[in-house]
């Protein structure tokens, strides 16, 4: 096991609990070294840290013209290696009270990505073709699952067989949280088209497939999802998406559906629900139509 050096920045960064955090915070806390005049998380005098220097990231951050959220992103990760700081006695209680008060920086980002409409992901989910046959099955139930349950690309490959019964998913996610979740039956009937070919041994829910269709007993890497979905929107011609757009696609149509906003935070596993309004992806016309019923 590697020894851990009293840095805040690195017991900051041992805290997390996935892979994908913690190369994320890494990378964030070398650049904020950097811009800050350091060469890297290791050689910043954490001791020496106070409210000036946070003012100082803050501003350096605006004037690159990052947007509100990425500045935000960096602000509450510089703080949770400070907090790290006081923890170990480096720093004094004042200084991280006056370090963490400093505001968020307020204002809207431009919507990422896309919610697809219904349509497509019937498309996606539907397509059918002899060849390859035990491969488009099993993408199919990838992608029905991924939507149908709202999933990160890291919660679907972390999925067992026995993670699944009675129409229900027991996902491991972010944070290291465990939750059940409630799949629609398109997705149900795409899964079980899957487990007939695939069977009831124990493991991984979808298996790595070898070249002529094999199925191994590997569990596919997160960015495996990615070349699925692609392969996929190739195949019926629709513009390339990301795994997360099935996400929001997902939160999207469920609120365009009628499901108020914290019922879809729920199902979303958000803390927050600012998080769950930033994947309402509905545009302008969904105004219009608000005022066009306005009753007189």
């Amino acid at each position: 096991m590697k020894k851990i050096e009293k840095n805040p920045a690195e017991i900051f960064i041992c805290s997390l609990n996935t892979h994908v955090s913690i190369r994320n915070c890494t990378s964030t806390l070398n650049t904020i070294s950097r811009f800050m005049g350091f060469s890297s998380l290791k050689t910043y005098p954490w001791h020496e840290v106070n409210y000036i220097h946070i003012i100082e990231l803050k501003r350096i951050l605006i004037d690159r013209g990052l947007k509100p959220a990425s500045i935000n992103t960096y602000l509450a990760i510089f703080k949770g290696a400070v907090r790290e700081a006081w923890r170990l006695g480096l720093i004094d209680i004042d200084t991280y009270m006056r370090i963490k008060d400093v505001k968020r920086v307020r204002g809207d980002s431009e919507l990422v990505g896309k919610a697809l409409e219904a349509t497509e992901i019937n498309r996606l989910v539907n397509y059918k073709c002899k060849k390859n046959r035990i491969r488009e099955i099993r993408d199919s139930a990838i992608i029905a699952v991924c939507y149908g349950a709202g999933l990160r690309r890291s919660e679907i490959v972390k999925l067992d067989l026995s993670d699944y019964s009675d129409n229900k998913l027991i996902i491991n996610g972010k944070g290291g949280y465990v939750r059940t979740m409630y799949i629609p039956k398109f997705a149900i009937d795409s899964l079980n088209q899957w487990l007939e070919i695939r069977g009831n041994d124990e493991g991984v829910l979808f298996n790595r497939l070898l070249i002529g269709d094999r199925i191994t007993d590997q569990r596919l890497a997160p960015c495996a999802i990615i070349r699925v979905i692609n392969r996929r929107c190739r195949l019926v011609d629709i513009e390339r998406i990301t795994p997360h757009d099935l996400r929001r696609s997902y939160a999207t149509n469920l609120i365009s559906s009628g499901v108020d906003i914290f019922t879809v935070q729920k199902l979303m596993r958000h803390a927050n629900i600012e998080t769950t309004k930033r994947y309402d992806m509905r545009g302008e016309e969904v105004k219009k139509a608000a005022v066009d019923i306005l009753p007189f």
